[in-house]
């Protein structure tokens, strides 16, 4: 990551991502992040990316709206996301082990935590977009810090 806040991200994701829900991380507010950083993993990239895209429209029009000027998730709503990514791998563990060794298992180096498709993926794919709908769809934005 590169730009002022470049070094802190690094150093924060060092030893894994840490995110609410694949998009926002505590203490880098209104960056938005896109791709495979705690989401899911789908054969089509283009509909995931134009899922993230409209769960990022309605933040910051949600911000807009209300008048609120910075987001970013609450320590706890981060650590409960990364409890999430840490039992779906826990399913995943046989899979990465017996696949042949490559993108998706870190080349077989699958206790590498590091690597956001061995530690950061939403398993029931499809099923991603659909909690992000549920989230959204009651309005509070539960896990977030907003100021206006």
């Amino acid at each position: 990551m590169l730009g002022r806040n470049g070094n802190r991200l690094s150093k924060k994701f060092a030893d894994g991502i840490s995110t609410l829900h694949g998009f926002l991380s505590k203490d880098f507010p209104n960056l938005f992040l896109l791709g495979f950083t705690q989401t899911a993993t789908i054969t089509n990239i283009a509909h995931l990316i134009d899922e993230q895209a409209a769960h990022m429209t309605y933040l910051i029009d949600h911000c807009i709206s209300s008048g609120t000027r910075t987001i970013e998730p609450t320590a706890e709503a981060e650590e409960a996301w990364g409890k999430v990514m840490s039992d779906q791998t826990a399913t995943r563990t046989d899979w990465l082990l017996t696949c042949t060794p490559g993108l998706y298992n870190n080349e077989g180096k699958i206790a590498d935590t590091r690597n956001p498709l061995v530690s950061g993926v939403y398993v029931p794919g499809f099923q991603y977009f659909e909690l992000l709908e549920a989230w959204r769809g009651d309005g509070k934005l539960e896990g977030l810090v907003a100021e206006r």
